[in-house]
């Protein structure tokens, strides 16, 4: 696997554990994922939740990663 989606995934997990922690599953996919990402490539991540009130969507950094 390469660095760069090795390192994607660990943002993806530590993104899990430290904003979302009540969530159920989260999918990650987009360019860096199928190894064609940039430097200026972000994570697309779906974020699922047993139960919730309302969807929203956000952008962040998060170890380097938009």
């Amino acid at each position: 696997m390469q660095p760069r989606i090795e390192a994607a995934l660990a943002a993806a997990r530590k993104c899990l554990a430290t904003r979302f922690k009540d969530a159920s599953h989260l999918f990650v996919a987009g360019s860096i994922l199928r190894g064609d990402g940039n430097s200026f490539s972000d994570i697309d991540m779906v974020v699922l939740y047993p139960r919730l009130e309302r969807a929203w969507r956000e952008s962040f950094v998060l170890d380097g990663f938009p």
